[in-house]
This record gives C-alpha cells, structure tokens and sequence, in this order.
C-alpha cells in the first residue's frame, strides 16, 4: 500500500482541507475534512471534491445554485451581469476575437476567469435608472480584477481613458507646452474640455508642474464629488 498524501491546508474551491477523517468511505475511500469559507465543514473524498466545478460545502452549493437559477439559469441568460462576463473573458481570451490582442494583456480576477458567478456576486447588476451602464476598469492598465470594476454610463467610460499619447510629463491630465504647464480636465456639466496654465517663467519650471499636478487632483475631486466618477487616471 502506497503512502498516503496528506492534503492539510491544501485549498479547493472555497474549501480547505484540515484533516483526515477517521472513517472510511464507500468502496473503503479515504474521506478528509474540510472547512468552508464560510466556516462550515464538510466531509468527502478528495478525488470527489476536484470533480466539483467550484468546491464548496453544501450550504453554500445550494444558495449558489439558487443564484445561478434566478440570475441566468432560469431566466435564459438575460443578466446583465452575466452577458458582461461572457464578453470580457471573450476579449481577454479568446483569440478570434477582435479586442484580444487588448484585452489578453489585462485578463481577468483568477477568481472570476472560470465563474461566472463569482464575477455576478461581486459585481451585481447595473443601476435601473434608464441609461446604458457597461463595466468599466477604474483604472485602465489594470484587468478586470476586484476592486477595478464599476458600472458607468458611456461617458464615465469616455471620461476615464487614459493620458494622451503626446503626454511627456507622465501624468495623466497634465500636459507640457513651450514655457508652461497645462492641468486638464473635463467638466461634469458641461462635458466641455477645461485647461488651466501655469507659467514656468512666473513660478519656475517645478513649482509650475507641482502646481499644475495639485489642480488637475483638486478638479477631479470636484468632479467626482458631484458624481462624474473619474479615476485618477482619466483623461478628457
């Protein structure tokens, strides 16, 4: 009889093995046990545990199924949530599609790559308020990875690109021009693109950059604090 592995403190799904069970199973199986996240235990054979799509105990395996019923199971796919995740891990990994060569440099939250409902957990669905909301990453060089994901309308999307590409200062919104610095913006309102400027023959070349940096975060501030939900990183 060959050596036993010990599987204690191994991870699977949301359940981690602490232990063997002194009781044999059917057909004489090695049973272990495990806790869940959610602290219940459950006890099983480690071969049927990696059988399961997403380990878990059986409390959690019910809610699960409940949500996966009401979300897109039983309402023929027509969550929003769910339709999103479909598209996203479409981009960042399927090759035949057009945003690949983009989106597979981002990629997506290992916990989400290969659940869809781990992603509509997490991200819930759109607000119903009559305009057309789509995920959107918070900050653009990263994936769609938890805590970079919200929904915005399309123009919190247009709001929230990245720097120019004739940026030279690496700071997004703030521009370099012959004999001054430019802090940019876009106003919530108006929509309309806003510059301030600040002088490098009046203030010197690094307090007109350090000035020029403090507007551009006291703008986006301002912004956001009447709902734009601008990043950091948007651009105009």
């Amino acid at each position: 009889m060959g050596t036993i592995r010990d599987y204690t403190g191994e991870r699977f799904g949301s359940l981690t093995a602490v232990g063997m069970n002194p009781v044999r199973g059917v057909g004489n199986k090695i049973l272990w046990e495990f806790v869940c996240d959610c602290g219940n235990s459950r006890v099983a054979n480690v071969s049927d545990i990696k059988s399961i799509e997403y380990p878990m105990c059986k409390p959690c395996g019910k809610i699960r199924t409940g949500l996966r019923n009401s979300t897109h199971g039983k309402s023929g796919g027509k969550s929003k949530a769910y339709s999103t995740w479909k598209r996203i891990k479409s981009r960042c990994y399927n090759k035949n599609n057009v945003d690949y060569p983009t989106y597979s440099k981002l990629g997506m939250g290992d916990e989400y790559v290969n659940d869809a409902v781990a992603f509509m957990e997490y991200v819930g669905e759109p607000p119903n308020d009559g305009r057309k909301y789509s995920i959107d990453r918070i900050d653009n060089s990263l994936g769609y990875i938890k805590g970079n994901m919200r929904w915005a309308t399309d123009h919190q999307q247009a709001a929230n690109q990245g720097k120019r590409k004739d940026n030279k200062t690496g700071v997004t919104g703030v521009r370099e021009e012959e004999g001054r610095y430019l802090s940019t913006w876009r106003d919530f309102n108006t929509k309309e693109a806003k510059v301030k400027s600040f002088s490098k023959l009046k203030l010197g070349d690094e307090l007109a950059f350090f000035m020029a940096c403090e507007y551009r975060e006291i703008m986006v501030t301002k912004m956001n604090d009447l709902g734009a939900l601008y990043s950091p990183t948007h651009g105009l």
